[in-house]
């Protein structure tokens, strides 16, 4: 993974347009640029796997769906709606799926039965969203995030797919996840990782999760590992104002939150502006660990080949030791040893 490519071949060219409201001209813009550069590199890809086999295939889609909603997002913006009237918002998510062997296999056209969800193979789902709040750069929260993404759309075909989804409206009351878990991809995803920011800069951070394997995972394979428990209590107790679009996923899927949370004072504002010297080595850190945990939880079966574990909410105890590895415990083994600790001092 190299950010100052994703830089140049993307980056540069998604931020110059400026603000990306949801259904504003620059929204518009964006969601083209990102398909235009998805269908690209699916091409390529395309043309590779002709001569060598280990190349993935990929399938590229603007999700058009015109989804259903309360008057939420009007009532949260001081719009008046009678009752809990309907509204409907077409949404642009832009969705890439780069097959995995498991869909590869059995005879038929892989990019046909990407198309066609002919098939019962898991996948992972790495998500952003290219919206912007109004007036907002959206360098960090969530151009970066969406870059990182990009760049990690070529790599060795995996035994699982994944599924890249670039969605809209997440700053719009979470529209594009709500829209998304309706799509017909999904029920094939077991796991997610989201990404997003938070602040302006620094390391990306596991700050939430639905599942202590996913955070293991992070600890285990991640080259900089960076994660603490103590961001999903600010988010649950609302000391940080902000969300997130795990917070649909984690009503259906195990997975993790990341984010950049330092320089928050930039956050939302006309100031969230991509200075390289800042952002490229967080985005070096962002997109090597998810490319490493992504190749790792891909090519097996521990995570996405069993049973989707009980979502009850924060599932342990984790944080990083100088970002070189992770420890993660159970609630009950964190309270056993409390216990133990706290029997001993009274002695």
């Amino acid at each position: 993974f190299s950010a100052t490519n994703v830089t140049s071949l993307f980056l540069d060219e998604f931020l110059a347009i400026g603000p990306r409201p949801l259904s504003s001209a620059g929204n518009f813009k964006a969601r083209d640029l990102l398909y235009t550069k998805l269908s690209l590199l699916a091409r390529e890809a395309a043309d590779a796997s002709k001569t060598f086999t280990s190349y993935p295939r990929a399938v590229v889609e603007i999700d058009s769906t015109v989804a259903d909603f309360t008057g939420e997002w009007f009532r949260w913006n001081r719009v008046p709606l009678p009752g809990n009237a309907l509204y409907s918002v077409q949404m642009n998510n832009v969705v890439a799926k780069v097959v995995g062997q498991c869909e590869a296999d059995g005879g038929k056209d892989p990019a046909s039965r990407a198309v066609n969800n002919m098939t019962t193979c898991p996948a992972l789902l790495l998500s952003c969203h290219y919206d912007s709040v109004f007036g907002a750069a959206g360098a960090v929260d969530d151009g970066i995030g969406c870059g990182a993404m990009i760049g990690l759309v070529y790599s060795t075909r995996l035994a699982h797919s994944v599924i890249f989804l670039f969605n809209n409206g997440e700053e719009s009351r979470l529209l594009g996840s709500k829209s998304f878990v309706q799509h017909r991809w999904f029920p094939n995803v077991k796991a997610v990782i989201n990404i997003d920011g938070a602040g302006s800069g620094g390391p990306a951070m596991v700050f939430r999760s639905s599942d202590l394997r996913m955070v293991g995972a992070f600890g285990r394979l991640a080259p900089f590992p960076h994660a603490n428990v103590v961001g999903n209590d600010m988010f649950k107790t609302r000391l940080v104002m902000s969300d997130t679009d795990f917070t649909i996923y984690s009503q259906y899927l195990p997975g993790v939150d990341m984010a950049f949370y330092q320089n928050r004072r930039t956050y939302h504002t006309r100031f969230d502006t991509f200075d390289p010297n800042v952002h490229l080595p967080s985005m070096q850190q962002l997109g090597s660990n998810v490319l490493a945990v992504v190749a790792g939880i891909a090519s097996g079966d521990d995570i996405l080949g069993g049973k989707t574990p009980s979502l009850s909410g924060t599932p342990g105890l984790y944080w990083d030791e100088y970002r070189r590895f992770i420890i993660s415990v159970p609630f009950i083994a964190a309270g056993i040893v409390t216990l133990i600790l706290a029997l001993l001092a009274a002695f």
